[in-house]
């Protein structure tokens, strides 16, 4: 804990100087204290008493990030290319390791966003830090469909609680053939195996959404991809689960490539479900797909409860409003000294 006692208008140089490194940098955790003395008059001529006893409770505290980011993973795991993803577990908001009913899930060197020509083909707007890695599928064509599973800690996708989740991943697929109806990939919210919310893409790559036994698909919004990962288009999928008083949940998607912009999140979405219910709580998040989608790469799987949160990098609320104090006090001084 650092403490700065101000015992005379001197106090305005110190101030003006902590304004620069708040502003350098902003992630600053320790505790800082502005003592006043009392019997001090003229800083407190500069600087009214409120300004100092709000900076005090704010400096107080750990500078803490707008929204809440639940659940993350960017496969940063320090393995060796190619690795199973089977039982490695890193991230945070997550109840145990990944599985997998095949040995072809792997972590993969290289990232959506940065290989491959990957680069500045994500959406604008889009800056959540995406590690040295990502999850690679390959569909096993023995098997029906070709599943990637892990729990979720408890409570965090709960259906019944008012409010909203929004969650998102990054998303691209190669493919050199056309096997309708065997390609159908979905994301999944599963709860004690039996799926509750579905997003992806059917057989003919439209975007689809399942959530209960209600089901909406896209006639227009499909899945573009190619048989090269240097050429196949990359998109980011973002969702929300909105959730009522009465307990009626409402189910937004949208598909976003790099014509796209996810600054703020849509006014329109390419995919609603109103006024459903789907009740209790995911614990475990599920990808699968169908024996002939070939290879999929999955990256940065998000949960949080803005869209600011499964978008970009949130920025610290805290700092914001303590630099803005700042200004404030720092205005009023000059006033007064007119």
């Amino acid at each position: 804990m650092a403490t700065c006692k101000f015992r005379s208008s001197k106090g305005f140089a110190r101030l003006e100087k902590l304004q620069r490194i708040l502003l350098l940098k902003y992630k600053y955790t320790t505790g800082i204290y502005f003592v006043v003395n009392p019997n001090t008059q003229s800083f407190m001529k500069h600087v009214p008493s409120i300004s100092v006893l709000v900076l005090s409770t704010l400096l107080a505290a750990p500078l803490v990030s707008q929204g809440s980011l639940l659940v993350y993973d960017d496969f940063s795991y320090n393995v060796a290319n190619g690795t199973s993803v089977v039982d490695l577990n890193g991230g945070t908001g997550w109840g145990g390791a990944w599985t997998s009913n095949v040995s072809a899930a792997s972590v993969v060197a290289g990232t959506i966003r940065t290989d491959r020509d990957f680069n500045g083909l994500m959406p604008m707007g889009y800056t959540l830090p995406i590690g040295s890695n990502s999850l690679n599928v390959m569909a096993d064509t023995a098997l029906s469909s070709t599943r990637v599973n892990r729990s979720l800690s408890t409570g965090v996708v709960n259906f019944d609680t008012a409010g909203d989740l929004y969650f998102s991943f990054a998303y691209a697929r190669i493919d050199t053939t056309n096997n309708a109806g065997t390609e159908a990939c979905s994301f999944t919210f599963q709860s004690g195996g039996t799926t509750k919310l579905s997003v992806g893409f059917d057989a003919s790559e439209y975007l689809t959404m399942t959530a209960g036994s209600s089901t909406t698909t896209s006639t227009t919004v499909n899945m573009a991809f190619t048989g090269s990962w240097n050429t196949t288009s990359k998109y980011l999928l973002v969702g929300k689960i909105e959730t009522a008083n009465d307990g009626t949940n409402s189910i937004y998607l949208s598909l976003f490539d790099s014509s796209d912009n996810v600054s703020s999140a849509p006014l329109t979405w390419d995919l609603v479900l109103e006024n459903i219910n789907i009740t209790g709580s995911a614990d475990a998040l599920s990808l699968v797909i169908g024996k002939y989608a070939q290879n999929m790469i999955l990256d940065n799987i998000a949960i949080g409860t803005t869209f600011a949160d499964v978008t970009a990098i949130p920025e610290p609320a805290q700092a914001a409003a303590l630099l803005g104090l700042l200004a404030i006090g720092l205005a009023v001084i000059r006033q007064r000294r007119r």
